[in-house]
């Protein structure tokens, strides 16, 4: 794991388990909240490994992010640079087979439906129609200017914030 923070031993050994709980890695020994709790550390030192390690897996969140959102702009410049070589081979080829020891291409015959009409003028049976979700902000903002609007209020909450 990325580690901006040396953190003491004890919560740096824990791993998370998906149910709340934590083992740790060496002893096996599984935590839930009150072993957490009666950890022989100062309650300021225990607060500030928390917090030292929440930003230790926020920035390694970021660095992974940062890296998906790198492989996937590879992955569209690859996808853009196969398509383009794709149609320049079937433009060359005009319909041709073509066959070597290591690859070979032909063509196939396929029906595609192309729409040039009206949407308005298509059975009702034929359309598809998305899952519909909440407009959140307009809502928000809505309930902010006094209007009322059932199932929904504004709830303020402490939102803890770590630098």
């Amino acid at each position: 794991m990325l580690s901006l923070y040396k953190l003491d031993e004890q919560l740096e050994r824990l791993i998370e388990l998906e149910d709340g709980r934590a083992v740790d890695g060496e002893t096996g020994e599984i935590f839930n909240k009150e072993d957490f709790d009666s950890l022989k550390l100062d309650r300021e030192k225990k607060i500030e490994n928390c917090l030292l390690y929440y930003k230790n897996l926020v920035a390694e969140s970021k660095a992974i992010a940062d890296e998906v959102k790198a492989l996937n702009e590879r992955k569209a410049r690859n996808t853009k640079r196969a398509d383009w070589l794709k149609n320049y081979v079937n433009e060359s080829l005009n319909g041709e087979k073509f066959r070597t020891a290591r690859v070979s291409a032909s063509h196939r015959k396929s029906t595609v439906l192309e729409f040039n009409g009206n949407i308005g003028d298509v059975p009702r049976e034929y359309l598809k129609f998305a899952d519909p979700t909440i407009d959140k902000a307009g809502v928000k903002k809505a309930l902010k200017d006094g209007a009322e609007i059932k199932g929904f209020s504004l709830v303020d909450k402490d939102n803890l914030i770590i630098k």
